[in-house]
């Protein structure tokens, strides 16, 4: 069982960046969930993917079951379309998490349980799904151009619109200044 926190005993399953997961999940009474846990050693970007027999729903939580749980990202998917969560995440331990559900509400009833569950009845939709977790580096805030690194070209691109707001304003206070000049050198190189 991977049921995460949904359950009284909690589990969920340890899983390294590039794995690809085949996986089944059902409707069942409690609903079925499917959790997954990736450790991060410093802030990274979490590409978190799906393509599901039914109505999927992909959410990333970040605390742990004895505590308060924190959501970072959320999305869903139709049955056999993608839908995936690209988010920079910090440094800490986080849950994946897939299931079947809609935006409005939980997907409770049309989904199988897995086929060795001798419980099984028709469902409208199938149980299974292949699911993605993939990771990289998150990208610098001062990285203005989208280069891939904080440098000349960036300053440059700070310093034309010294004064004024938009482009350059890294600390959001509405004016490009010190303030901003001081985190982009931060994140130089």
């Amino acid at each position: 069982l991977n049921d995460g926190c949904s359950l009284s005993s909690t589990a969920s399953v340890p899983i390294d960046c590039g794995t690809v997961i085949d996986g089944t999940c059902g409707t069942g009474s409690p609903r079925d969930t499917d959790w997954y846990t990736i450790t991060l050693a410093s802030p990274g970007r979490v590409v978190w993917s799906a393509e599901a027999e039914f109505p999927v729903q992909l959410l990333v939580l970040g605390g742990t079951c004895e505590g308060v749980l924190q959501l970072a990202a959320e999305t869903y998917g139709e049955p056999c379309a993608s839908a995936a969560i690209d988010t920079c995440l910090d440094a800490g331990t986080w849950f994946l998490i897939v299931g079947p559900g809609y935006p409005e509400r939980n997907l409770n009833r049309g989904v199988p349980c897995p086929d060795d569950d001798p419980k099984t009845e028709p469902g409208f939709f199938g149980n299974r799904y292949v699911a993605t977790y993939q990771c990289a580096g998150c990208a610098s805030p001062a990285d203005l151009n989208g280069d891939g690194v904080v440098d000349g070209a960036d300053l440059g691109l700070l310093l034309s619109n010294w004064g004024r707001s938009g482009i350059g304003d890294l600390n959001g206070d509405g004016v490009v200044n010190g303030a901003d000049l001081g985190l982009l050198l931060a994140d130089w190189g």
